[in-house]
């Protein structure tokens, strides 16, 4: 089934069109139902009648095909799993209205999925014949499956070998292979009770109290606490110092009995030792918590510099080489012009360097007009370009590129750059590339990928 892309301001559509030899009546029905978007998990569509031409519009807004999307990351148990689902429940909505499963599209490039979800939406086109069958379909899932992931080859497997039986029903296969998947419940372990006495010490668990292996969070909120203990004990130190103060006064002011001097004084030497101590005990604990703030500090900055990153052990080989420089010579015409240079150097006895300078027959794409020139290589195509980590092969982190944003495929011994239905857009040279069309690119050609300008060389 042929079908293109276009997208407007803020929707993207797959458009599929009507030939005049597939009549209308007898698909009234069906096309009423799927503009209705009554069916679960089918795309939503729309008939759309332009200069006597009849279109389907399908709604592929944040959606992508199967064979983008998993083109570079492939499929876990997980999302085979939600797409076994999500068929198996398309079907069973759709027998609610009498249509059958000749109009599912089982094509890889016409199942869509959400990138930020595992949510996968279905092609119905009732207008066709030649649709590709559910045994197809299967094997084509071979090649985007995970084979790392033993449980989702395994399921995909399953899943190919009951949908070649000649008149098994496709909810039946589905419901065969997703039932044999599901894993047994398991029983609970059972934990053994075991007595631990204090001096066995091969169930002992010494506790560690190095403070060199004390987690980062654990070290600032000791530092923290001992901060906030000596502060107190500084406030309650003034606190004392206040009582011996309004005792002075009390003395100084009125005329006491024998009882009220002995008391008064009492009170002021108890507050006066007790406010010493206090004092005492508070500035030693800020001072500790300082000290430790400032060790922490210099062992973070310590930690940025690890062996690997600097080694003094190959001081004596630089500082050899600045005292006995090399002489390099570097060739950028021809060979006979090196082989020369070197003849010569030989006749001398000095040790030459010579640097081949061949140049790169690969293409290579540079950025122009990013803080950090961004180089692309195409030398191992295809590669899939956007800022979704983990499904393409380049990312490139600006607000401008979508997710899964662009690819450049090997068609022959051309290179081709196709755009996936991004939101700002594939230019070359100036001009925008419609979704999903192959368009060659040679050197000397300026490459847009969103606001990004890349230079073909």
């Amino acid at each position: 089934m042929e079908h293109r892309y276009y997208r407007d301001l803020k929707h993207s559509y797959v458009i599929v069109d009507i030939k005049e030899e597939d009549g209308e009546g007898s698909f009234r029905y069906q096309l009423k139902v799927l503009e209705g978007k009554r069916v679960k998990k089918l795309l939503p569509c729309s008939l759309r009648q332009i200069n006597d031409e009849r279109f389907l519009y399908y709604d592929v807004t944040s959606m992508v095909s199967m064979e983008d999307r998993f083109a570079v990351k492939k499929m876990n148990y997980e999302q085979v799993r939600a797409l076994l689902t999500d068929m198996k429940e398309m079907f069973e909505s759709m027998s609610e209205f009498l249509l059958g499963e000749e109009g599912i599209v089982f094509e890889a490039g016409s199942v869509f999925t959400g990138l930020s979800s595992d949510e996968f939406g279905f092609m119905f086109f009732p207008y066709s014949d030649n649709n590709p069958g559910f045994s197809g379909f299967c094997e084509q899932l071979l090649e985007y499956v995970d084979y790392e992931d033993d449980r989702a080859s395994t399921l995909v497997y399953e899943l190919c070998d009951r949908a070649k039986d000649e008149g098994a029903m496709i909810i039946g296969v589905i419901d065969s292979v997703l039932g044999a998947d599901e894993e047994p419940e398991k029983p609970e372990p059972v934990i053994e009770e075991k007595e631990i006495y204090p001096y066995d010490h091969d169930d002992y668990i010494y506790e560690d109290t190095d403070e060199e292996d004390e987690p980062e969070t654990g070290r600032r909120m000791r530092m923290s606490k001992e901060t906030f203990s000596g502060k107190g004990q500084i406030l309650f130190a003034i606190l004392f110092a206040c009582v011996i103060a309004a005792v002075t006064y009390i003395r100084m002011n009125y005329i006491l009995s024998e009882e009220e001097n002995l008391l008064s004084m009492g009170i002021m030497l108890v507050s006066g030792i007790t406010g010493v101590v206090a004092f005492i005990s508070g500035a030693r604990a800020m001072r500790k918590a300082r000290e430790d703030f400032r060790k922490g500090k210099k062992h973070d900055v310590e930690e940025e510099y690890t062996d690997d990153q600097y080694d003094d052990s190959n001081d004596a080989d630089y500082d050899y080489m600045y005292k006995n420089p090399i002489r390099i010579t570097s060739s950028f015409k021809t060979d006979s012009t090196a082989k020369k240079k070197a003849e010569a150097a030989d006749m001398k006895g000095e040790d030459t360097m010579v640097l081949d300078c061949d140049e790169d027959e690969n293409m290579t794409l540079y950025s122009r007009n990013l803080d950090k020139t961004v180089r692309i290589s195409l030398d191992k195509l295809p590669i899939v370009i956007g800022k979704m980590e983990g499904c393409v092969d380049k990312i490139i982190s600006d607000m401008s590129v979508s997710r899964i944003h662009c690819k450049f495929i090997n068609d022959g011994n051309r290179i081709a750059l196709m755009d996936l239905g991004s939101t700002n857009g594939t230019f070359k040279n100036g001009v925008r590339l419609s979704p999903k069309e192959k368009n060659y690119i040679e050197e000397g050609d300026e490459i847009k990928i969103g606001r990004v300008c890349f230079d073909c060389r």
